[in-house]
């Protein structure tokens, strides 16, 4: 889905647009053929299904290439042709009012649904501009006001509602899929949604030509946590570990949990010694934190930098574990630069 900013789900928008627009042709075609009022401006109405359905054609023939202001301008042809049937419903000529003024309601839905609530004002303000004055024109007598009050309040009853309604459903879509990105334990990344970022970040640091550090860091001897003290203890250090982690890192840096017990830095517009220097930074914090615990812990971090040492994801992840496993064989409690490892 888009951004509330923009239209949702783009071609389905158009494609609903072409049904209304659709839809509009045959209800008018209908009222030509159905018993009417012989006040009925039939040349009007024939005028109003014709272009509703050229229009209609016009959406669904390009559903994947309209740009998305056609969907507004839409909204306001179809207020406009709306407002023609209230014109030539006969009412003017002392025919009995049709009620075509109903219709405004699908616009209104529209906006409210696929649009900001700022064009959704825009079209509530039209719609009400356009409805005063069709009602001048058919001058109803002193009920036009009572009738423009009735029509624009449920208008705007109807398009609060669908508003507010659809950004609680963008507010959960947006809470469900942060959490099926987030680590139910640590509530960090986890690595469906560091791999998200990472890419996000190297697509920014290629497009400005900036550099990108990677920091792969793995818990010491982890697996004695578990059998000596068990699983919740280890899930306890994991937590503390996720908390010294982020206090360690720069604003705008990204940690993760990859996996177990291993944690990745995202580290923007950083160098190889500045990954080796926060790298060291959090290897130091984590040793400080655990030194005093029943089973003193320490961690061993490897570090690589985009592009000297890898330029996509796979390669920075692959040279970033080379280089922990070989701070692992070093003995731990280490840092090592993949640079090293040449």
């Amino acid at each position: 889905m888009l951004a509330s900013e923009t239209v949702r789900a783009q071609p389905q928008a158009m494609m609903l647009a072409a049904g209304l627009f659709g839809g509009g042709s045959l209800l008018t075609l209908v009222t030509i053929i159905a018993p009417h009022s012989a006040e009925v401006d039939i040349a009007g109405a024939w005028a109003v299904a014709f272009c509703s359905a050229v229009i209609a054609a016009v959406y669904w023939l390009g559903r994947d290439s309209l740009p998305r202001w056609t969907l507004v301008l839409g909204v306001a042809l179809g207020t406009a042709m709306i407002s023609f049937g209230v014109y030539i419903n006969g009412e003017r000529a002392g025919g009995a009012a049709a009620l075509n003024e109903v219709y405004y309601v699908w616009p209104v839905v529209f906006a409210a649904y696929y649009f900001p609530v700022r064009v959704l004002i825009a079209e509530l303000a039209l719609v009400g501009a356009c409805y005063a004055i069709a009602l001048h024109v058919i001058s109803p007598g002193p009920i036009a006001l009572t009738r423009w009050l009735i029509v624009v309040t449920m208008l705007v009853g109807v398009g609060g509602l669908i508003s507010r309604l659809q950004a609680r459903v963008d507010d959960l879509v947006s809470r469900l899929s942060d959490t099926a990105r987030r680590d139910a334990l640590t509530g960090l990344l986890n690595r469906r949604g560091f791999e998200e970022r990472l890419d996000a970040e190297l697509a920014r640091a290629t497009r400005a030509e900036r550099p990108l550090a990677l920091i792969l860091g793995d818990v010491d001897h982890f697996k004695t946590v578990n059998d000596r003290l068990g699983h919740p203890a280890g899930d306890a250090v994991l937590l503390r570990v996720a908390s010294v982690l982020e206090g360690v890192g720069r604003r705008g840096d990204t940690v993760a949990r990859f996996g177990g017990e291993e944690f990745v830095f995202i580290v923007p517009d950083a160098d190889a010694d500045m990954a080796f220097e926060l790298a060291e930074r959090a290897r130091v914090a984590l040793e400080r934190t655990f030194a005093d615990e029943p089973i003193p812990l320490t961690a061993s971090f490897g570090t690589v930098a985009f592009p000297h040492d890898g330029t996509t994801a796979d390669s920075l992840l692959e040279t970033a574990d080379r280089a922990l496993y070989a701070a692992k064989h070093s003995g731990r409690n280490r840092s090592t630069r993949a640079a090293a490892l040449v």
